[in-house]
């Protein structure tokens, strides 16, 4: 980067953070009203954070970093379409239940603390290959704030998934400890605990019941996002053996279900629970789009074409006869990329486009918009 732009750079970093200092203070004396200080606030947060990213690109001296690997992005788009990656779920819940960069466990409310926390929200909820980043920048909070229990919590969590991409157990196991300790900086935050449930049941090898059972009861008890009990008590029953409780066979409660199982990367369950939808209300847009996808990612996973192809003319279907309904061009879109050994580039433009032309799941676009970008780029 020239050093004329990585030192005006500088200079919007130390304005944006010292507006975010004025802001504080004025709100703090009563001269800015609740409404606008967050509003102000997190503009300049988000605009000190993409800031920041820029002079760290600048200076990086580090060799390219190696293009993703096409065959993790859709198990992420799976749960980022349906609800929200299982690790962004409760990124989300922190950041609306606290002002950027306020701490979790009672300490100062320091800038950089704020802009790091929201960009590692905001690549916790990208793709795998921004998973070193967002550890990155919770590790970065955890040097200027030790008991930040948030960034302690996915600085921990984000370990345990290296270690299961690894298939290195070692790495799973002190990631679980990660969590463990980070449960401890806050017994009123439930994300720790909900996460050490998830880990133990599907990262640990063996599953260990124990740790499932207790942090997952424990979770429940802290009463975390809606679509997560689902998932929460789905998993301790499937490691316990026991039938879980349900709050009955509805379509609302099944989609809920499935939504929740797709987040946990239990897409066999989700798909039987879609599957269970469309034997109550045989039209349901979201159980037909999404059984499609389902069945087009099993069919890459296992090498089966007929069943990738079975999966593209379902959701197919779906976006020709419903061409208002966002979520079915979307996951064409992806599928048509990324399931298939020579991807169809026409058909993932014109559903690629017909997806953002509609009111599309705000966190799926810069997926859409990336295969967009790499089809035009050939």
């Amino acid at each position: 980067m020239n050093p004329d732009r990585l030192a005006e750079l500088e200079e919007q970093r130390r304005f944006l953070l010292s507006s975010i200092r004025d802001i504080e203070r004025e709100h703090d004396v009563g001269d800015v009203d609740d409404h606008d200080f967050h509003a102000l606030r997190d503009g300049y947060v988000a605009r000190a954070a993409a800031v920041m990213r820029e002079i760290e690109d600048g200076r990086s001296s580090l060799p390219p970093k190696p293009t993703s690997q096409w065959w993790r992005r859709p198990a992420l788009i799976v749960g980022t379409l349906a609800v929200a990656l299982a690790l962004g779920v409760f990124v989300a819940r922190s950041a609306g239940q606290r002002l950027p960069g306020q701490s979790l466990t009672g300490g100062q409310a320091v800038d950089e603390i704020a802009v790091q926390l929201s960009e590692g929200r905001r690549l916790m909820n990208t793709d795998a290959a921004s998973a070193a980043a967002a550890r990155a920048a919770f590790e970065r909070v955890l040097e200027l704030e030790p008991g930040n229990a948030e960034a302690a919590t996915y600085s921990a969590y984000l370990l345990v998934l290296d270690g299961q991409r690894a298939g290195d157990q070692q790495m799973v196991q002190d990631g679980v400890a990660g969590l463990q300790a980070a449960a401890l900086l806050d017994e009123s935050y439930g994300d720790p605990h909900c996460l050490l449930a998830v880990a133990g049941g599907n990262f640990l090898d063996p599953p260990d019941e124990a740790l499932v059972t207790s942090e997952g009861a424990r979770c429940l008890e802290l009463n975390p996002p809606q679509e997560m009990v689902p998932m929460i008590q789905g998993l301790i029953a499937r490691i316990t053996g026991e039938t879980p409780t349900t709050t009955g066979d509805d379509v609302a409660t099944l989609l809920a279900q499935a939504d929740a199982a797709q987040t946990a990367g239990e897409y066999a369950d989700a798909l039987g629970l879609y599957q269970r939808v469309l034997e109550l209300d045989p039209g349901n847009l979201a159980a037909r789009a999404y059984s499609g996808y389902l069945v087009a990612l099993n069919g890459r996973d296992s090498g089966n074409t007929d069943q990738v192809s079975q999966g593209l003319e379902l959701m197919q279907t779906v976006a020709d006869r419903n061409p208002d309904y966002a979520d079915a061009h979307c996951l064409l879109a992806l599928a048509s990329h990324y399931f298939v050994d020579e991807p169809d580039d026409q058909l993932t433009q014109t559903e690629g486009e017909q997806c953002l032309a509609l009111d599309a799941p705000a966190d799926v676009v810069p997926f859409v918009q990336t295969v967009l970008d790499e089809v035009a780029g050939g």
